[in-house]
């Protein structure tokens, strides 16, 4: 009996050095806590880049397509005459997904036959108000 007493002790020393303690699992579940709250954090920032980059597309869409109507009204349009610099009143344009961009132009008379146009989008954000200005130029045709 005396024999198989040591071998009793290895085996539930073996038996307790193969296992982990309360305090490993515990200090493995706080960094897993961690690291998990950190992968959250960068989740909500990545969701509100993502908000923030459509909004800026879709104002520089609308910007564009401003330009592009202001391209094609008639050369002597009342609508194409020099605002002295100032910004024409804010025009209300709906987005696509719901958000509301507040369009104005100017136009500058370079010379006779160049005008220089400026189209300015504005809109907000949660926390700021944004804008942006799209420039063009437009030669009258001969």
């Amino acid at each position: 009996m005396d024999a198989m007493r040591p071998t009793a002790r290895r085996a539930a020393r073996q038996r307790s050095a193969s296992g982990f303690s309360l305090i490993e699992v515990m200090v493995s579940l706080g960094l897993l806590a961690f690291g998990l709250l950190g992968v959250a954090a960068m989740q909500l920032a990545v969701l509100e880049g993502g908000t923030k980059g459509r909004r800026l597309s879709e104002a520089t869409s609308t910007g564009r397509n401003q330009l592009e109507l202001m391209q094609r009204i008639p050369w002597a349009d009342a609508a194409l005459t020099d605002t002295a610099t100032l910004w024409t009143a804010d025009v209300p344009v709906a987005g696509t997904d719901g958000s509301t961009f507040q369009v104005a132009s100017r136009i500058d008379d370079i010379s006779a036959d160049l005008k220089a146009i400026d189209v300015r989008v504005s809109w907000t954000e949660p926390g700021r108000n944004r804008s942006l200005i799209l420039s063009s130029g437009r030669l009258q045709e001969p």
